[in-house]
């Protein structure tokens, strides 16, 4: 008789900004064997050495465990279409910088790289997941240490700018408006949408000193 107790299985988490159905949508893409700990939409940022940031794309960010690569990934994908438009694998020593509390940075494969997150409160729960596991990897190893040479960080007062949240009726037509993006390819007339392919809702102005990424 087996006396140990049975491992708890760990299931999919999705955005607090998505429909269940929506999430459901996402899981479907992550792959075989690969699960979610925490999701968020978010806009992608890239910064080479002699640049600011400047938007790569936007979609829904997955902090993914791959059980068939053994290692963890951050991928966004495009809801639409379940494309990958980026994805990050967590390197030996990788570590996030978090200049703003919807923001986090880190060095990627080849600039560093940021997240820019629609919800501060999906970007807490984004960075506590992130911190969290690596914590627990600290003393594993791996195959891949992380990317070679140094890394052009931009300054915190560059960082893109954060995203006004919405609440009550206006949250209500956020949710249909961004059910009506999953149906389109291009914007919404009349409505503070610009992205196509993907569910993102822009309805940013900038925080008093920081910047606008060009």
């Amino acid at each position: 008789m087996n006396s140990h107790p049975p491992q708890r299985r760990v299931g999919n988490i999705g955005s607090i900004l998505l429909t269940p159905q929506e999430n459901e949508c996402l899981f479907n893409y992550l792959g075989r064997k690969c699960i979610t700990l925490c999701t968020a939409v978010v806009q992608v940022y890239g910064a080479d050495r002699s640049s600011s940031w400047v938007k790569r794309c936007c979609g829904v960010a997955c902090l993914i465990k791959d059980n068939p690569l053994r290692s963890y990934f951050i991928r966004v994908f495009d809801i639409k279409e379940g494309k990958t438009m980026f994805e990050q694998e967590l390197y030996n020593n990788f570590s996030i910088n978090s200049s703003r509390s919807y923001f986090i940075s880190f060095s990627g494969d080849n600039c560093q790289v940021g997240l820019n997150f629609a919800s501060e409160e999906e970007a807490k729960r984004f960075r506590a997941a992130l911190k969290d596991l690596l914590s627990r990897r600290q003393r594993k190893t791996g195959n891949y240490s992380g990317p070679t040479g140094s890394v052009y960080t931009p300054s915190a007062f560059s960082s893109p700018q954060p995203l006004t949240l919405w609440t009550g009726k206006a949250k209500k037509a956020q949710i249909y408006l961004t059910a009506l993006l999953l149906t389109t390819r291009g914007p919404i007339p009349n409505h503070p949408i610009i992205c196509l392919r993907c569910i993102f809702v822009h309805c940013a102005r900038p925080a008093t000193g920081v910047a606008s990424a060009r």
